[in-house]
This record gives C-alpha cells, sequence and structure tokens, in this order.
C-alpha cells in the first residue's frame, strides 16, 4: 500500500490516518467516509 488518507466511522464518530503497512479491517455495512490526501494505492480481500 502506499500513499495516505483518513478514514471517518459514523458508528462511532471516529477517525483514523492510515498509510503505508497499515491493516484495516471492514465489516458489510459499516459506514464510513475515506478523505485521501495523496493518491491511495491498496488492496482488498474478502
Amino acid at each position: 500500500m502506499s500513499g495516505r488518507a483518513s478514514i471517518h466511522f459514523a458508528a462511532d464518530d471516529h477517525t483514523i490516518i492510515v498509510g503505508p503497512g497499515d491493516v484495516v479491517r471492514l465489516t458489510a455495512g459499516m459506514q464510513t467516509t475515506w478523505t485521501v490526501t495523496e493518491t491511495l494505492r491498496k488492496i482488498y480481500v474478502s
């Protein structure tokens, strides 16, 4: 992964910053808002 983004989680009004080396687990139905601050390249696994 490369780049940088913030992910806002609506359920608990919490925001995290992600970048290279970070891992985030999202579940079905989770409401998030992504703000990409640096071109983001990510991997998605289902």
